[in-house]
């Protein structure tokens, strides 16, 4: 009986001090990420790789707090938020961190990563506490948006074409986005209506497109062998669609042209340059009879 009287004692000693680690001057506190009374879950980063995030700092106490503050930043993201926080007791305080400079695209449309925010108690009613410890944390899924971005090309021809020969262009689709892409229409154009366009362009319609990935086409085009000189625009363009409504991509290369003269005319202009020139001695002849001729006539006057 002697032994269990010393450890009833030895209880009521050391559970006093076991509740006071606990007292309303303790843990009655939170850190939410809370909009609208709403606590977030998820988050979407704009396309332009930045993202406030709202949060909210709860004091039970009856005294003022001033919380320390670290962030967790995904993405290689910069952050930008306060060291810490002074809440007085019995209120709330709102702040928010930015998240900056995420590059979209070098990452998948819809992959996602954890932020969170750690926040501990160092000094109680501007007063340092003694043993560091009291801390609370919360998180939200940051999420990467889905970025569909097509571009199409076309390849330029920098010599003049003579009218009659075949081209041969290359047209190539790249999705420069973050989320596999398609077109759902591709076509070629020019504001010369006698060139004959393969339309093998079409091909490139309607074809997922990877992030990164190219798809390419070569297209022929015939021109007749009376097309006139002229420069000729070729336009090609892709139509597709993304979050905000149906875009499109073009491109467009110029053509020189060259009329091809007609063979007769070529052998003539070759004839004629090669005749060979008059004879020196035959052309003096002609002079000095010419010469003697218009004597006779003034003596005989």
């Amino acid at each position: 009986m002697r032994h269990l009287f010393v450890i009833i004692i030895l209880l009521s000693l050391v559970l006093p001090a076991a509740n006071a680690d606990h007292s309303p001057t303790h843990s009655r506190w939170s850190i939410e990420i809370i909009e609208n009374d709403v606590i977030l879950e998820n988050l979407d980063i704009s396309i332009q790789g930045n993202i406030v995030i709202p949060i909210l700092i709860i004091n039970e106490n009856q005294i003022s707090i001033t919380i320390s503050l670290n962030y967790s930043a995904p993405f290689e993201a910069e952050i930008s938020g306060p060291e810490s926080i002074t809440v007085e007791g019995s209120s709330d305080k709102e702040f928010e961190v930015i998240l900056s400079n995420i590059n979209t695209l070098d990452y998948d449309g819809g992959e996602n990563d954890e932020f969170e925010v750690t926040g501990t108690v160092t000094s109680r009613q501007g007063l340092p506490v003694s043993v560091p410890g009291d801390s609370d944390s919360t998180n939200v899924n940051i999420f990467i948006p889905e970025i569909q971005i097509l571009d199409v090309e076309i390849d330029d021809i920098l010599q003049p074409v003579n009218a009659g020969e075949d081209i041969i262009l290359i047209t190539k689709l790249s999705n420069l986005g973050n989320v596999e892409s398609t077109a759902s229409e591709v076509s070629i154009t020019t504001d010369c209506p006698l060139l004959n366009i393969d339309i093998k362009v079409t091909e490139l319609a309607n074809k997922a497109i990877k992030p990164k990935e190219e798809k390419s086409v070569d297209i022929n085009l015939e021109t007749p062998k009376d097309y006139p000189t002229k420069i000729c625009d070729i336009e090609i363009e892709a139509i597709y669609e993304d979050s905000f409504g149906i875009q499109s991509s073009k491109d467009n290369t110029k053509i020189s042209l060259i009329m091809i003269e007609e063979e007769n005319n070529l052998v003539s202009e070759v004839v004629t340059e090669n005749l060979p020139a008059p004879n020196i001695f035959i052309l003096f002849i002609a002079i000095l009879c010419a010469t003697i001729a218009s004597d006779k006539k003034i003596f005989h006057e």
